[in-house]
């Protein structure tokens, strides 16, 4: 059965061959008797179980927990809607990533130009 786990860390963490990153994830149900440290996390509050795909989807980090959240209920429009603006906030920032790179990529291919340049000197 699919449950929403939400990573409240900055960092993955794996139970068996189960990854989950920070923010939300949808995955099997992680078998506390197999992996009795997710209890720990839980108890912790590094972990948060929910049942709420409609909130748990504003924790969202990834473009696949999204869909996987509004797949849970896809006639729910709360969740639809969420959902949607969501990915509207993951867009924008891989856009800003993208940027990003490639601003960093001109400039480093500026900077070996400018050091080739003054090698033959």
């Amino acid at each position: 059965m699919k449950k929403i786990y939400i990573n409240r860390t900055k960092h993955a963490i794996c139970f068996g061959s189960t990854m989950l990153l920070p923010g939300s994830n949808v995955a099997e149900e992680i078998d506390e008797k197999k992996f009795p440290s997710i209890k720990v996390h839980i108890e912790a509050d590094n972990i948060e179980v929910s049942e709420d795909p409609a909130s748990a989807v504003r924790d969202a980090n990834t473009q696949q927990a999204v869909d996987d959240l509004a797949n849970m209920d896809p006639k729910n429009e709360a969740l639809q809607k969420n959902a949607g603006k969501r990915k509207g906030v993951l867009d924008k920032l891989d856009e800003q990533a993208k940027a990003a790179a490639a601003k960093k990529a001109k400039q480093e291919a500026e900077e070996n130009g400018e050091s080739e340049e003054g090698e033959g000197e």
